[in-house]
Formats: C-alpha cells, sequence, structure tokens
C-alpha cells in the first residue's frame, strides 16, 4: 500500500468530526455526588510481581537515528518515508478530534495528496499558501480555510516557498532543480530559473522584492535578479547540501544553514561570506530564521535543538533543551517576542524568545514539516507529514506572561523548591509559572495538555523533576514539566481522582471512580500488582493518596467510612 494513502479510503483527502463534548459538570457531580468527611486507611507499600500493563497509547517511533553522514545519497520518497514514519491509525483521528473540539485547530486542509513541505501567509494576512511533494501549490483564504486555487508548473516535489513583502510575487523551490516566479493573485508562472544542478531545498525575496535567493543540494546559494532571471550572486562555501535561507529585514546580509553543521551569513551584494556558526556538537542544520529585529539567528538541527546566534558576532547564545525529534523549521512572531519550532516529534514548540522558556506545546497528529506565523500572531500554520496543513490558535503566544485564564483554576501545586507553580484549569490545559518574583506577580512559562477531560489533581515528583496529572478521561499522565513533553500515559476505567509520587520518584500511585489504586512503575511504565486487599475495589472512591517519608507505606482518603 501507498505509505502516503494509509489514513485514507479510495485515495480520498480523510475528513474529520468533532466528537460529541461530556456534558458533565463539576457542579453537577457535586450535587449528585457529595464528598463526605474523608477517612483515612493505612496499608504496607507492596513490591510484588509484576501484571500485564493496561493497554497504552503507542509509543512514537522518535528519538530517529540519522542516516549516515557519508555519502549523503540523494533524498527520495522512499528515504524520508523511513525517516519520518509514524503510525496513522484511529489515535491520530482521536487526536484531531481532541484538538478541534478544545479549539487548538481552527482549520484542518486537506486538499494535498502528499506531505506538506512549506506554509507562508501573505503580508495582509488574508491568504495562505502550502506547497507539497504532490508539485502542487495550494492558496487558500486565511479566514475561513477555503480553498482558492492551486498553481501546478513543477515537474517534481516542491519543497520551498516564499512570497515577497507586496504580496504580488510567490516563489517556490523544487526538486526538479528549477525556481519558478508566480503572480500570487492569478497563479499564472512569471519565470523560471535555471541553473542549479540539484534539488533547490529553499527560496527567499529580499526585501526590496528586486531579488531571490535560492539555495540547493549543489552546495550553492544564488541570488537571481527578478526583472532579468539572471544570476547576479553566487555565495558558495557549504560543504554539504543548502537546505535554508534568509534575508535579514534590512536586506543587507543572508543567512543560510547547511546539512555541513554550520549557519553562514553572507554579504547578498558580493556574495562573501561574512560568519560560519558551528560548534563541536552541531549537527546538520535544517533550518534558519533571523529576529525580526536582525540581531539574532535561530536556527533548527538534526540533534533536536533550536541554536540562538547573534547575528553579528556568530556568538551561540543559547541552546534549547533536546527535543524528541529533528526540528524542521523555525518561525519568529513578527513582534520578536515568541519562536516557534515544528518537529518531527509531532509537536510545534513555542518558546520566549528572551528568556528561552518553553510557554506552550501545540500536539499535532503527525511530523511537523513547516511552521508560520500570521502577520497578526494569531495564528499559526503547519505543514504535516500526513498531507494536511493544520491552522492553530496561537493564544499563548498572544498572551505571553500574563495570568489571566480562559476558565477556573482546578488544582495548584508548588514545585519542591518553590520556583515554580503547577496548576490545572477546566480547559484541559496545565499551566506552569514562575513564582520568584513574589506573590500576584507569576508569569506563564509553558502550557501544554494531553487530556481530554478536566484535570482534577496535579502533583510534583519530590524532586521536580517530573509532572503527574489526573484527568476524568480515565488516565494519569506522567509530565517533563521543564518541556511539556508526556512521558508516560496509564489507564484506569474511571475517572482519575488522585496522584501521588513515592519519595524516591520511582513509582507512581493513582486512584479513580473505578475505587482502585494503582501503582506504576516510572522506569518501565507498567503497572505492579498490588495486595489483594488494596487492589480490589473499594466500597467508595479514594480522594487521595500519600506516601509515607520512608516510602514504605501508603496512606489513602477515601468517600467510604470503613477502615
Amino acid at each position: 500500500m501507498d505509505p502516503f494513502q494509509a489514513d485514507t479510503e479510495a485515495g480520498q483527502p480523510a475528513r474529520y468530526a468533532p466528537p460529541l463534548r461530556s456534558k458533565a459538570h463539576p457542579k453537577a457531580d457535586e450535587e449528585k455526588f457529595p464528598r463526605p468527611s474523608l477517612t483515612f486507611h493505612f496499608w504496607e507499600g507492596a513490591t510484588h510481581g509484576q501484571s500485564p500493563a493496561p493497554p497504552a497509547r503507542a509509543a512514537p517511533p522518535f528519538p530517529l537515528t540519522p542516516p549516515p553522514r557519508e555519502p549523503l545519497p540523494l533524498p527520495t520518497d522512499k528515504a524520508l518515508e523511513e525517516q519520518l514514519r509514524v503510525t496513522v491509525n484511529h489515535s491520530r483521528t482521536r487526536d484531531l478530534h481532541a484538538l478541534i473540539a478544545n479549539g487548538r485547530i481552527e482549520h484542518t486542509l486537506t486538499l494535498h495528496q502528499n506531505c506538506v513541505m512549506a506554509v507562508v501567509y501573505s503580508p495582509d494576512g488574508k491568504y495562505l499558501f502550502s506547497a507539497s511533494w504532490d508539485r502542487k501549490i495550494c492558496q487558500w483564504d486565511a479566514a475561513s480555510g477555503k480553498l482558492l486555487g492551486s498553481f501546478q508548473g513543477h515537474h517534481d516535489r516542491v519543497q520551498g516557498l516564499a512570497i515577497s513583502q507586496d504580496g504580488k510575487l510567490l516563489a517556490s523551490a523544487s526538486f526538479d532543480r528549477t525556481v519558478l516566479l508566480w503572480d500570487a493573485h492569478t497563479g499564472r508562472t512569471r519565470q523560471v530559473f535555471t541553473g542549479h544542478t540539484d534539488t533547490v531545498a529553499s527560496v527567499a525575496f529580499s526585501p526590496d522584492g528586486q531579488r531571490l535567493a535560492s539555495a540547493s543540494h549543489d552546495r550553492s546559494i544564488l541570488l537571481w535578479d527578478i526583472a532579468s532571471a539572471k544570476v547576479a550572486v553566487e555565495c558558495k562555501g557549504h560543504t554539504d547540501r543548502v537546505v535554508g535561507v534568509c534575508y535579514r529585514s534590512d536586506g543587507r546580509l543572508l543567512a543560510s544553514a547547511s546539512f555541513d553543521g554550520s549557519v553562514c551569513t553572507w554579504d547578498p551584494f558580493t556574495g562573501q561570506r561574512k560568519l560560519r556558526c558551528t560548534n563541536e556538537h552541531l549537527d546538520r542544520v535544517e533550518c534558519v530564521a533571523f529576529s525580526p529585529d536582525g540581531r539574532k539567528l535561530l536556527s533548527g538541527t538534526w540533534d533536536k535543538t533550536v541554536c540562538l546566534w547573534d547575528a553579528t558576532s556568530g556568538e551561540l547564545l543559547r541552546t534549547s533543551p533536546a527535543y524528541q525529534g529533528v526540528v524542521s523549521s523555525v518561525a519568529y512572531s513578527p513582534c520578536g517576542k515568541v519562536y516557534a519550532a515544528g518537529s518531527w516529534d509531532r509537536c510545534i514548540y513555542l518558546v520566549n524568545a528572551a528568556t528561552g522558556h518553553l510557554i506552550d506545546t501545540l500536539s499535532a497528529p503527525n511530523s511537523i514539516l513547516a511552521v508560520a506565523f500570521s502577520p497578526d500572531s494569531k495564528r499559526i500554520a503547519s505543514g504535516s507529514y500526513d498531507k494536511c496543513v493544520y491552522v492553530w490558535n496561537a493564544h499563548a503566544a498572544q498572551v505571553l506572561g500574563t495570568v489571566k485564564l480562559q476558565s477556573g483554576i482546578l488544582c495548584v501545586t508548588h514545585s519542591p523548591d518553590g520556583r515554580c507553580m503547577a496548576s490545572s484549569t477546566y480547559e484541559q490545559t496545565i499551566c506552569v509559572w514562575d513564582t520568584t518574583a513574589g506573590p500576584g506577580k507569576q508569569s506563564l512559562l509553558r502550557s501544554f495538555g494531553a487530556h481530554q477531560g478536566q484535570i482534577p489533581v496535579v502533583r510534583y515528583s519530590s524532586d521536580g523533576g517530573l509532572l503527574a496529572s489526573g484527568s476524568w478521561d480515565k488516565t494519569v499522565c506522567v509530565w517533563n514539566p521543564a518541556t511539556g513533553v508526556c512521558l508516560h500515559t496509564f489507564h484506569h476505567l474511571d475517572r482519575v481522582e488522585a496522584v501521588a509520587f513515592s519519595p524516591s520518584g520511582a513509582f507512581l500511585a493513582s486512584s479513580a471512580w473505578d475505587k482502585t489504586v494503582r501503582v506504576w512503575d516510572l522506569k518501565t511504565g507498567k503497572f505492579i500488582q498490588l495486595e489483594p486487599e488494596l487492589s480490589t475495589v473499594r466500597e467508595d472512591i479514594i480522594a487521595s493518596l500519600a506516601y509515607s517519608p520512608a516510602g514504605r507505606q501508603l496512606a489513602l482518603g477515601s468517600w467510604d467510612t470503613a477502615a
């Protein structure tokens, strides 16, 4: 079976409908299930044999091991398929339903028949363009998601896309070794640029619209005079494929990303290399972007990190924590306060550009290959391996550092060192706050969530390195609070009511409305079988859990009155 048709029937784009929302409401449940006084029972902790783990979500295929650096084969559909393969099954549809239902995804654009490699907004924000390996470029109405037209002219996969600052011209880069210049309004081909001897991976317009830069696997960067369609300047110096190129906002500097492990800056008028940014740990560089003020450079790499460089000195200023997949695309918000990093691990990470703190994680149904902010910063468009363009609500990027939430807070817990606070909301979201500025001056560091129900409980581990959440969707999630990445997902048969880490952080106990307590081994992710009197169903719900300081006893608070 064609891998690109795995999630469709008869080659038709998959269509989705949001799931029915639960009608449960906390106030109604409070009236239906009044909470009596809690009676505490103490049980000896147990380390008995393990039983088979309950069903869990399939683990993602990341981290990936890149193919050998030498020699570098020409890219093919099959090669990328092996690198990016993500199992497409009913869980993808379920996750997409949840994202649509909670408002994270505003539009899902499904016309493309192959992975979407580039997305770009028009300067006025009215249109969104996407380029795909199906050789097509699509134009969408940015507000409604309606398809307005498709541009066809390339004879091979389209890899890169750029739009001029006046919004009149669109440029595309392709595996057919050409760059096409289009009328962005009519879709007519204006120019064909030929000169590269290998795949053209990326294109960028100069701010004045007079020149167009193209980066190629032939290791060169060509700067074209748009009026004459001739090469005006050639930049040479990379020793491997050049896969990314961008202009600084003033047009006086050009940056490039290469598989040789470097980010270079160039004089676009002479072709002279100004800087070569690299370090001994840097793997293949996949993408590059200037900050709006032109002072800094972002690069995403195959070592799964984002690097921040000083665009003047070439100094490495900061490296992000390693994500779970290759960072395929980076983009600054127009105001420069936030940047987005799209990864093969199916996530878009929204980061405070000034501090490097993660402020939000958008979890997509499949690997992210391209990201772009709308001009008003209200939306983020992403291109995905599953042939879709997703348009996201970028609310977290707009409210950077504010404390106001859209709904009530269900639970609050402090980290052991007192520097952070985690909260859960009716919005099925977990927020992590910086509390070092003092009471009433908390600032939002990041928000994340994969639950599909309300989250009544969140708890830190004793060292602050893990955060557990229990939800009415019958699951317990264990998170890395520094990145927002979900490390484990455990299952109950009913709503989860309480969670507690053992003092060593090796085990996690959870209780639910199924009237049971389960203990999980966080190293193996497996359920530990407890003594019969603890693991059997109780007469009522176990509402709270706590380990003794030595970790040998577990205290239970129950709605029943029996000892």
